[in-house]
């Protein structure tokens, strides 16, 4: 079986009731530094995370503001603490297994789309 890896890919993902998702990810994308980020963006506002700079249309005007956060363990650290838990029965998966299916469902529709060259309806 022949696999191929691509190294930058994206997409678009609409929801019922209008909510869309994009996102662009890369392993080796050439670029001066590390670009980890996400973008949240409503109808009142948006936000830029890791920097937490929000941003709200006051007046007709974009106000920007960065938010400050609790410094507490490396999220990382905390998703493998959590899974060992998991695996040793002391807790439960913070996201249930249907939802992983939902997730890799859209996952596998990105790439049916691709190579259909169309909108995959799910």
């Amino acid at each position: 079986m022949a696999v191929s890896i691509e190294d930058w890919a994206a997409g678009i993902v609409e929801f019922r009731g209008g909510g869309t998702l994009t996102l662009e990810v890369s392993y080796l994308l050439n670029q001066g530094a590390d670009d980890f980020s996400l973008q949240f963006c409503g109808d009142r506002g948006g936000l830029r995370w890791p920097e937490l700079d929000l941003t709200v249309v006051r007046h007709g005007e974009p106000e920007t503001r960065r938010l400050s956060a609790a410094i507490g363990p490396r999220a990382s650290v905390a998703e493998m603490r959590h899974f060992a838990a998991c695996i040793r029965g002391e807790a439960r998966p913070l996201v249930p297994p249907r939802e992983t299916a939902t997730v890799v469902k859209i996952i596998a529709g990105l790439y049916q789309a691709q190579r259909r060259k169309d909108v995959i309806e799910l």
